[in-house]
């Protein structure tokens, strides 16, 4: 059985630099890594289709695009200089492309209750389209992938299990 599934998702995509080690002339020692997130709001849009079901229980894959606007971006320099602990942190986001576009898989199961909610559980694959940012001379593409939890609600269910 096919459906078509939307929705509204915030999403917190980031990722951790590894830790760098510098030595200066004085022999002290630095130690550094960079954490950056970048936040989108998206409008999923995927085709699910449920391809075993018993009972209440149903098996699914799916697949679609999510359009996303970029919301901000914020960096975080944590470094260690000799036995000090600093960071700084830093939201300019210049020239992020404020609309992109994901590429989307699902592979999940779902539980049917009463009056059209669902209680799902699903992995999820996400791979934006386009790049981060269109001004660096690298292009930066986010993947995620993960466990998604939820209830939905199908308004056309009024009673019954399904």
């Amino acid at each position: 059985r096919f459906s078509i599934n939307s929705g509204l998702v915030l999403s917190d995509f980031g990722y951790k630099t590894d830790d760098a080690q510098v030595r200066f002339s004085d022999q002290t020692t630095a130690s550094f890594h960079t954490l950056i997130d970048y936040t989108y709001i998206g409008v999923p849009l995927n085709l699910k289709y449920t391809f075993f079901s018993v009972g209440r229980i149903g098996l699914f894959a799916g697949a679609g695009v999510s359009p996303s606007i970029f919301i901000q971006k914020n960096t975080v320099l944590k470094y260690t200089i000799g036995s000090q602990d600093e960071s700084s942190s830093n939201k300019e986001a210049v020239g992020y492309n404020r609309y992109n576009l994901t590429a989307d898989a699902i592979l999940g199961a779902d539980f049917n209750l009463r009056k059209g909610f669902k209680v799902n559980a699903n992995f999820y694959f996400r791979h934006f389209i386009s790049e981060v940012n269109s001004n660096l001379p690298d292009k930066e593409y986010l993947v995620m992938g993960g466990l998604s939890l939820g209830i939905t609600y199908n308004p056309l269910v009024r009673t019954g299990n399904r």
